[in-house]
């Protein structure tokens, strides 16, 4: 098992053969890259980019594996009654400085009071932010990202409706139903 702290939570997993391979990798990178600013100062900043490009790979066979996971059908879920008003504001938190970093703007209208839904943590965690952020990534510099969440009753029913809208190019009218 590994033992993974980059998560909102902690949690135990299986490593694939794709992470037993990828873990030993990453690390001689970034000791190489430790080793390299300690030598020379000016290499600094590229010591730093190699870092955070270390973590963007590492990130990325996170979200490859996940998706595996999905698709073969091995994940369980926890359901779990969440507060998804507060979940979403701490995702906002960060997607707010990652608007500004690309200069873009994040604004953000939500039903006042909890929402309460069932769900599990992670998966609505990770499936709000991975909208949030491609908003941002594909929308045009100095462009809005507006993040909504409201509440309504739907056959009798209340329920949680969130909304994302942007100005980037949008999914193809093939892809929009994946």
């Amino acid at each position: 098992f590994f033992f993974s702290s980059r998560r909102r939570h902690t949690r135990f997993r299986n490593v694939t053969g794709v992470q037993t391979c990828a873990l030993p990798i990453f690390a001689r990178i970034r000791l190489a890259a430790g080793l390299m600013a300690q030598r020379d100062p000016a290499a600094t900043s590229a010591a730093n980019r190699i870092g955070e490009e270390i973590a963007r790979l590492d990130e990325l066979i996170d979200k490859i594996l996940d998706v595996s996971r999905l698709e073969s059908g091995t994940t369980a879920f926890d359901r779990e009654p969440l507060e998804l008003r507060s979940l979403l504001e701490a995702i906002l938190v960060d997607a707010h400085f990652e608007a500004a970093q690309l200069g873009k703007t994040l604004e953000s209208r939500l039903t006042d009071g909890p929402l309460g839904v069932i769900g599990d943590r992670y998966w609505i965690s990770a499936a709000i932010e991975n909208v949030v952020r491609n908003a941002l990534k594909h929308t045009p510099e100095g462009s809005q990202v507006l993040v909504t969440l409201e509440s309504a009753r739907r056959e009798g029913t209340r329920v949680a409706i969130l909304g994302v809208s942007d100005t980037g190019h949008g999914l193809a009218e093939s892809r929009s139903e994946e």
